[in-house]
């Protein structure tokens, strides 16, 4: 609205402007023709006036312009009386000459309500009625011709203030639909952008994703491809290491070479062991493992798996203990549920001092089935146990392997529904304790997906 009342205001100087000159010059153009005093009388009035309209058309851009409204209204309506007062002296219709000025406050207040602003009006309403009230008191006007101009002029207030009104209207529902067209437009322009910025994420996404793609499928080949290559020569040395092996008990060879064979068998059975572990992780980080579950009894698994650990142990002379009184059933993978285990009670051998124990137990409740590796190594800091199952992570007196026995475990684990952790349990140092759901039948049950 008052940007509406600026340029408002500018068009009111323009055609105030305009007005004055023109009058002005049609003054001069008669006084020149005629030479009376008739025309004499208003040169001055309409020259001030030209003045006046000049001086607020230089001004009509600035800021503080539309404050000059009823100041201008003032000199519009003061110069009007000053005329009609200098003429009524020569002229020889008095009554005329208040007629014509009634004409003239009118124009007055139409001119100053197309400023759009109601203090003007009201400046040039009062300052016409004044005047005229005046004029038509020194011209001798009768009492009914002065209420007739009076009530016109006051017509004219009111027919310019309601139209002023109407205006003002028409302009605030102009201002309301651009502001609405403009929001829609903004709208329009953040839902385009949103849009777009969308569609570049998108496609930044199907990017990075076609990449992870590629990324993965050669992370899956070079994997692959270095185990096939690890097995094939890992494969040749357990084969020549356990010939030599039989060779010499069969030569009664001294005890410190078979010693030494033994080691070395182990290390390559663990090495074998690591890249079958570095094949399943693959799998179970992304997913891809199905378990073959079936019916497995863990009391028959643990006491399996306490044979060959008598065999391993028996040279350092660490016994190995089974606790399995009870049938404890489970739904599994045989082969991956024996895996983990055999992780566990090999890696507590290492751990396990000459002539100590390790014990290999189940227990079981009516929900759960637990399979616990114990030994009398060295306890692990409780701050440390939950960092070991994770990927690349080792014990500070771990002495080889690259720490992703235990993080196998604990994948093959999660992917029976199950969990792994490090308790404390006496009299023992070090426990590792499973816990798998129990079955309560005998029937193989259904290959599942790994999680």
């Amino acid at each position: 609205m008052e940007e509406e009342r600026a340029q408002a205001s500018v068009a009111a100087a323009n055609v105030r402007g305009v007005i004055s000159v023109s009058v002005l010059v049609l003054l001069v153009l008669a006084w020149e023709l005629h030479r009376s005093a008739w025309w004499e009388v208003y040169l001055a009035p309409v020259a001030m006036h030209a003045a006046a309209s000049g001086v607020a058309y230089l001004l009509r851009h600035r800021p503080f312009a539309k404050h000059l409204a009823p100041a201008l209204a003032v000199i519009d309506a003061g110069l009007v009386l000053a005329g009609q007062a200098r003429a009524l002296p020569v002229s020889s219709d008095p009554l005329g000459i208040a007629g014509f000025s009634v004409g003239l406050f009118a124009m007055v207040i139409v001119l100053n309500g197309l400023t759009l602003r109601p203090s003007a009006v009201l400046v040039a309403t009062v300052v016409g009625l004044s005047g005229e009230a005046l004029l038509m008191k020194k011209a001798a006007v009768h009492e009914l011709p002065a209420v007739v101009f009076i009530l016109s002029l006051v017509v004219v207030a009111g027919a310019s203030v309601a139209l002023m009104h109407r205006m003002r209207k028409i302009v605030a529902r102009f201002a309301a639909a651009e502001i609405a067209r403009e929001i829609e437009r903004r709208n329009s322009a953040e839902q385009e952008a949103a849009r777009r910025d969308a569609e570049s994420v998108l496609h930044e996404s199907r990017e990075k994703n076609d990449r992870l793609e590629r990324l993965q499928k050669d992370k899956e080949s070079l994997t692959e491809l270095l185990v096939h290559d690890l097995r094939s020569p890992i494969t040749v040395v357990v084969g020549y290491v356990d010939l030599v092996r039989n060779y010499l008990e069969q030569a009664q060879a001294p005890l410190a070479y078979r010693q030494a064979l033994d080691q070395a068998l182990g290390t390559a059975m663990r090495l074998n062991a690591m890249t079958s572990d570095i094949l399943q992780i693959s799998k179970l980080e992304e997913g891809r493992l199905v378990l073959h579950n079936a019916y497995v009894d863990a009391r028959t698994l643990v006491e399996e798996l306490a044979e060959e650990a008598r065999a391993l142990a028996a040279p350092r002379g660490v016994q190995v203990e089974v606790v399995a009184l009870d049938e404890a059933p489970l739904s599994a993978d045989f082969g991956l549920l024996r895996r983990v285990l055999e992780n566990l009670v090999t890696n507590a051998l290492r751990f396990t001092p000459p002539e100590k124990r390790l014990r290999i137990s189940v227990e079981a409740s009516e929900d759960e089935v637990r399979l616990i590796v114990q030994n009398e190594g060295a306890s692990i800091d409780p701050a440390q146990r939950e960092q070991l199952f994770d990927k690349y992570q080792q014990g500070r007196d771990a002495r080889a392997g690259w720490g992703l026995g235990l993080y196998f475990c604990r994948l093959a684990v999660e992917a029976h529904g199950g969990s792994i952790a490090i308790e404390d349990r006496e009299p023992f140092n070090t426990s590792f304790v499973i816990r798998l759901p129990k079955r309560t039948d005998s029937r193989p049950a259904p290959s599942v997906q790994a999680a």
